[in-house]
């Protein structure tokens, strides 16, 4: 009689919703970098984690519910894995709940990636990973906090979504009398495959009383990848404003290829460019990059890479360009590049395993 009501527990526990609907997964990715960053014989060396992912625990679920709808959630943790810093702890990435159906897509609560985040990815042959990234050279908000996210499904190869941060996407919500942020984007993909194509718009607001800054960011991407080789390339402009005056406007492009081979092989490269124009300034702060990059596939969860990044700054350009977000080669250690030194460079070389 026990043996049969033990059974019955253990079939039941498997049976359940819980039981069959989370999911613990995880990224552990460490490497070597080697950075160039200011004149004389200063090349740095690092043991870096996060160079090709952000190295994280996380854990994710659903449950179905009545009609054909579920309700999910996801959070992640961050990991130092390179000295084990108390700084990683906390859930500064996804932290999520939901309600979602495969008829009318999802509505996901909390801190989330932006509809921003998701297009650079449509226009980078490498995604967010190693030097050879597109995202080092868009100014962008990766997660935005106290938000509001729908996304649809996926319908004939279409896709749209859109955001809406609070907070102004920070992680508190400004509470002093006549100040309020806000940040909204939107986006449209068509990603049928091997042919991608992904439109977003959006827009950060601060105001403090009288006064009020907004930042509007516009991105395209596209790629064409056949699984043997691929071209992607992606253009952005924004402008910058504070209480109706104009602080500048700046406007990038890249464009990025990959090559496989052998089922194990893939070759990156990338070459972009940004240009700011601020009023005042008779000459325009611009920035150029190229990264080049080899990943070899150990197994489908464990990658080996390498790639070696250049970068040159003129006119006086920096690594920040103030409202538009830090412009830099994805990845490298220090990214504050003074006006008197205009060619950092870097290397890198890791290990990222996920499970």
């Amino acid at each position: 009689m026990k043996k049969k009501l033990l059974a019955v527990a253990v079939v039941g526990a498997l049976a359940s919703p819980v039981a069959f609907g989370q999911t613990l997964y995880g990224i552990v990715d460490l490497g070597y970098q080697n950075a160039k960053h200011a004149d004389g014989d200063i090349n740095k060396d690092f043991l870096q984690q996060g160079q090709h992912s952000g190295s994280r625990l996380g854990v994710r679920g659903s449950e179905d519910l009545a009609g054909g709808t579920y309700a999910m959630y996801q959070i992640e943790f961050n990991i130092s894995a390179d000295n084990g810093s108390a700084a990683a702890t906390g859930t500064q990435r996804l932290t999520i709940v939901g309600l979602g159906s495969k008829a009318w897509g999802e509505v996901t609560l909390g801190q989330q990636y932006t509809h921003h985040f998701h297009t650079i990815a449509v226009g980078s042959a490498s995604g967010y990973a190693t030097f050879t990234s597109a995202a080092g050279l868009v100014p962008e908000l990766t997660r935005a906090s106290n938000s509001i996210k729908y996304s649809s499904p996926v319908m004939g190869g279409f896709s749209v979504g859109a955001l809406w941060g609070l907070s102004g996407g920070e992680a508190t919500e400004p509470t002093g009398a006549g100040e309020e942020a806000n940040y909204w984007d939107a986006a449209i993909r068509y990603t049928p495959g091997p042919f991608g194509v992904a439109v977003s718009t959006g827009k950060l607001t601060e105001e403090d009383g009288p006064d009020e800054f907004e930042v509007t960011l516009h991105q395209i991407s596209a790629n064409w990848d056949n699984r043997a080789f691929g071209v992607y390339a992606n253009y952005w402009t924004g402008e910058a404003e504070e209480t109706g005056v104009e602080l500048g406007d700046a406007d990038g492009w890249s464009i990025s290829g990959v090559g496989r081979f052998g089922g194990r092989h893939e070759l990156y490269a990338i070459y972009g460019q940004v240009e700011v124009d601020i009023p005042g300034l008779a000459t325009k702060p611009d920035m150029d990059a190229w990264a080049i990059g080899y990943q070899h596939v150990v197994s489908k969860r464990t990658r080996f890479y390498t790639a070696f990044t250049q970068a040159k700054y003129d006119n006086g350009a920096v690594a920040d360009f103030g409202d538009f977000g830090s412009i830099a080669p994805t990845g490298m250690v220090t990214p504050t590049i003074t006006g008197t030194f205009n060619k950092p460079r870097a290397f890198q070389v890791g290990l990222v395993h996920t499970f």
